[in-house]
């Protein structure tokens, strides 16, 4: 009883120490669509405050300290008009407040020993990610081996750094069934600079009393270092689902100064939204070297790809420059095949290209940004090339705590051609005034 009275004193006590951290900013922008004709006005401003509410000893066994703990993050924003472009429509009046909570978590923990959260489960974690896992004309951007495991409501617990999720949710009446358990080793340390982890993942989905849905798989990554020289990696992930082809992706990584070099591939990509019937078994294989000369002293990062491989064979290369307060980039790439795994060679009229150039001026009181892009067919056929422009100015030194700037952007397709976007021609001018604070700590 005496234990129990002490820690609910110190629960109450505890409780009433909220330490928040808050951070927002207030915009205001005057400008001009010149593709729509909206022009005026558009005010955002948003605040987030994060906070850990309680930490308390509950009591003691042995020499490790059994706690429990909740922490969470609130945060609230308005938005009128959407905070940076000019205006795309008519001037809003009071917009909602949205109020959202993230990273809510109640623990019981010993150290570093052991916990068990009641919050949420540990989803399936994706191992092979890559600078190489999107697609350049994908509308997702995310390349990763698919699976059907539900990430639902649940328990997650770690012991010894071990990660175990358990989630189930349904109903017997209707006979929806959801359950997942996944679970991930740490990193292991098996020689010097050679580590490697693991995971595995089980789902089952059944829906109205249909078919059950089994997904099973899981990933491993294992990485070499070699010190002061350099490192290599690789990581796959890979998953059956009942009724589907095996689902896999392998992401490799080497990195040795000043090369670096990157291979990435899948083999469904459910969120791949392709021509034709690609949406499921799209074979999808991109490589990259980037090169960075500066730490010879020479001002230049070199960046080669090969990007969709087996079936578009879009190849090109970046090259960055710097020199004193000027940084300027150019690049471009082509686009040979429609889709040479099956087969269709695209004729000269569908094959694409396009480059670019931006650059970068940094002075001591202002920042001035600006790019060309060009774009086309090699036979255009009656086409216009393809062409936008950007620019912007900006400078956070005239007024303590404010930024002040003037842009052009979106402007896409100034030629109006066929083969761009019919939204974004000539795009939108503003100015606008920001006023931000942020490291206010309350207590």
């Amino acid at each position: 009883m005496k234990k129990l009275s002490t820690v609910l004193l110190v629960l109450a006590l505890a409780s009433t120490m909220i330490f928040a951290s808050f951070s927002g900013s207030a915009r205001v922008d005057l400008g001009y669509n010149i593709d729509t004709y909206d022009y005026g006005f558009i005010n955002s401003d948003s605040v987030k405050v994060s906070f850990d509410l309680f930490k308390i000893v509950a009591e003691k066994e042995g020499d490790q300290d059994v706690a429990v703990r909740i922490s969470a993050s609130v945060a609230g924003s308005w938005a009128f008009g959407g905070k940076g472009g000019a205006p795309s429509g008519t001037i809003p009046g009071n917009a909602p407040f949205d109020l959202s909570f993230d990273g809510i978590k109640a623990e019981v923990f010993s150290g570093d020993l052991w916990l068990v959260g009641i919050t949420n489960m540990y989803g399936p974690v994706d191992y092979a990610t890559s600078v190489l896992d999107e697609l350049k004309d994908a509308k997702k951007s995310k390349a990763t081996a698919t699976h059907n495991i539900p990430t639902t409501a649940g328990i997650y617990a770690q012991v010894m750094q071990f990660k175990l999720g358990l989630g189930s949710t349904g109903n017997f009446n209707t006979k929806d069934h959801n359950f997942a358990v996944t679970f991930e080793t740490p990193e292991f340390e098996f020689v010097e600079g050679l580590k490697a982890s693991a995971a595995a993942n089980y789902g089952l989905v059944q829906v109205a009393g249909g078919a059950l849905t089994h997904s099973v798989g899981g990933g491993v990554k294992v990485g070499y270092t070699v010190e002061d020289m350099g490192s290599v990696s690789v990581a796959s992930d890979a998953y059956y689902t009942t009724g589907a082809s095996v689902a896999a992706d392998v992401a490799l990584n080497v990195s040795f100064a000043p090369v670096t070099f990157d291979a990435f591939y899948a083999n469904t990509l459910a969120e791949y939204t392709a021509v034709g019937s690609n949406d499921v078994n799209y074979h999808l294989l991109s490589a990259q070297v980037a090169t960075d000369l500066n730490k010879y002293e020479v001002p230049v990062k070199l960046t080669v790809f090969a990007k969709d491989i087996l079936h578009k064979q879009n190849v090109g290369l970046d090259v960055t420059t710097s020199f004193d307060a000027v940084e300027l980039t150019a690049g471009g790439s082509v686009t040979l095949f429609e889709d040479l795994l099956a087969g269709t060679s695209a004729p000269a009229a569908a094959k694409e290209w396009e480059g670019h150039l931006s650059g970068k001026y940094t002075h001591e009181y202002f920042t001035l940004e600006g790019g060309l892009n060009l774009g086309g067919r090699f036979a255009m056929a009656g086409n216009k090339l393809i062409l936008g422009l950007h620019g912007s100015i900006t400078s956070d030194k005239l007024v303590e705590g404010a930024t002040f700037g003037g842009y052009y952007e979106d402007g896409k397709n100034l030629l109006k051609s066929a083969l761009g976007d019919p939204a974004d021609q000539y795009g939108k001018v503003g100015v606008f005034c920001e006023i931000g604070f942020g490291d206010a700590d309350v207590k």
